[in-house]
């Protein structure tokens, strides 16, 4: 009735899907090394290292990270030291700072936010992903200068 033969070559495979959950390193906690997550992070306390993410990095308002940052989206409320490579949007909040570099497709600095450094900006993943920035759609826009008229 049930089939119980099992193959000695076959080999059990598991897919674990992005439940929408959110890795926590609260305030008071520091990591250093490298940190993964398939799922979105939110950072509150510190890490010095890297941190690969699949989903958005949050660095709390209490939170900072001194290393290199790949994510998909981030927004920045405490600080960043070091390298941000976000594929989508960066969204940079009053009372975020951010020194480094930063290659992102879409960026949002609020006022009060503090940026120190250099930002490329382009729509191609790969190249934001992989940091070859020579390889990004980079669109140089030309300001004309307003005249001033006095009365």
């Amino acid at each position: 009735m049930f089939n119980t033969k099992k193959s000695s070559n076959s080999t059990k495979t598991r897919t674990v899907q992005n439940s929408g959950a959110i890795n926590n390193i609260t305030q008071g906690t520091a990591i250093e090394g490298t940190v993964q997550s398939d799922s979105d992070i939110r950072i509150d306390g510190t890490l010095k290292g890297n941190l690969n993410c699949r989903g958005k990095v949050i660095i709390g308002e209490h939170g900072m990270i001194n290393g290199i940052v790949y994510c998909e989206n981030a927004v920045i409320e405490g600080k960043l030291i070091g390298e941000l490579h976000v594929n989508d949007a960066l969204q940079v909040s009053a009372t975020g700072v951010v020194d480094g570099q930063v290659n992102t497709a879409h960026l949002s600095i609020s006022p009060g936010a503090q940026f120190n450094g250099t930002c490329h900006m382009g729509k191609d993943p790969e190249a934001l992903q992989s940091g070859k920035q020579g390889q990004m759609d980079e669109e140089l826009i030309e300001i004309e200068p307003i005249p001033v008229y006095s009365s």
